[in-house]
């Protein structure tokens, strides 16, 4: 079907922009300019309108939301019904992410005693709204992969915001932890069951269609991992308790082929287990140690973060004294098992294949070195090849 444009219809009629253009010229030519103008300004305001008709919903709702404050914006979400909820509800926490990004941005930058207390009130009260928002949108479309990757983006950027993680402990029946980190789970179940019903080959249409699919449940999973890590620094007890840890490795388990999956979810479980015999207890217990080699052995060698971040956790774990683990309730943790998961699960090759990768790199070299020989490796042990600092 011929498309049309904003002076020519899609059968091929002229539309009103064009005829009043066209009237111009005579009326330029009798000396009737203000005829001339009216018939100008008639023409940008139809041709204007015409352009609206032409545009798709999402992009009339991103332009409708962009105008709005964040209050309305949330009203507008908690509203949201019909065909078109799924759209309202993603578009207005793009804008929300938009509006919040660009507030604290511009607190940063000014200089600390100009920032008014007002300002400081105003981006936690946006802050509020926002996590809010993306738990309404939760709610109401929990099913949604755009919408489940637009919340968790949202709750990523406002996570270190006190009042926000305030809510999370004192509001859990609103603001718990439990309903993101379902819908986060519910989408990785979604994709494992995505990649199962297209194991057949389709067209180069439905390929690509499949590819664009599966980066945007990846890329979900990555924002996931980011917000995880970002709660680290007072609620790490509570997102161990809530299965976290579990989140992180089935992620870095599920896209052990995708960089930056494995980055962000080997960063997140180094924030919240670092430095905590209790915490590294129950990533053990949930043989995180042979996830997160097995994660690390196909991407070690293209991410310097993979390998920096996942050399830190394993170092982390085996340095623990083992006797500190006799303050933990339950059974113990007995470190032979974890060096020998560790050697079962490649823990040589892995750190080999980083040294070599990252010669130049000191703190992995390090981390390297005192996982081989803490693993009794009996191989050549690579050196650093970086500047020597004195």
């Amino acid at each position: 079907m011929k498309e049309g444009s904003l002076f020519w219809a899609p059968d091929g009629r002229p539309r009103f922009p064009i005829v009043t253009l066209v009237s111009i010229l005579p009326l330029m030519y009798t000396g009737h300019y203000h005829w001339a103008l009216t018939a100008l300004f008639a023409t940008f305001l139809t041709a204007c309108c015409n352009a609206m008709e032409e545009l798709d919903t999402e992009t009339k709702t991103d332009i409708r939301l962009n105008v709005m404050s964040p209050e309305d914006i949330v009203h507008e979400l908690e509203k949201a019904t019909g065909e078109d909820r799924t759209t309202i509800v993603a578009t207005g926490l793009r804008q929300l992410s938009q509006k919040y990004h660009k507030q604290s941005t511009r607190l940063k930058d000014q200089p600390k005693p100009s920032v008014a207390k007002e300002q400081i009130q105003r981006l936690e009260e946006m802050a509020l709204l926002s996590q809010r928002a993306a738990y309404v949108a939760l709610h109401q479309c929990p099913q949604d992969d755009t919408v489940v990757a637009g919340a968790i983006s949202l709750l990523a950027l406002i996570a270190k915001d006190e009042a926000v993680r305030e809510r999370h402990v004192q509001q859990t029946d609103v603001y718990g932890l439990d309903v993101p980190l379902r819908c986060i789970r519910d989408a990785l179940e979604r994709a494992k069951e995505h990649n199962e019903i297209n194991l057949d080959e389709p067209n180069g249409c439905e390929r690509f269609d499949d590819m664009s699919i599966a980066q945007q449940q990846a890329e979900l999973q990555r924002k996931a991992c980011l917000w995880l890590g970002a709660l680290a620094g007072g609620l790490n007890d509570l997102v161990v308790q809530e299965g976290g840890f579990e989140i992180l490795l089935n992620a870095a388990s599920w896209y052990r082929n995708h960089s930056e999956v494995v980055n962000w979810a080997l960063w997140a479980i180094f924030e919240l287990c670092q430095d905590n015999v209790k915490r590294k207890a129950a990533l053990v217990e949930l043989n995180g140690v042979t996830c997160i080699l097995q994660a690390m052995e196909t991407t070690v060698t293209e991410s310097v973060e993979v390998a920096r971040h996942g050399l830190a956790i394993i170092f982390d774990i085996m340095r623990t004294d083992p006797q500190e683990f006799v303050v933990l309730d339950g059974p113990l943790i007995d470190m032979y098992k974890v060096k020998h998961a560790a050697l079962n699960a490649g823990i040589h090759s892995i750190c080999l294949a980083a040294m070599k990768s990252y010669s130049d790199k000191p703190e992995i070299m390090m981390l390297g070195q005192a996982l081989l020989v803490g693993t009794a490796y009996n191989g050549k042990i690579p050196t650093f090849t970086g500047p020597n600092v004195r």
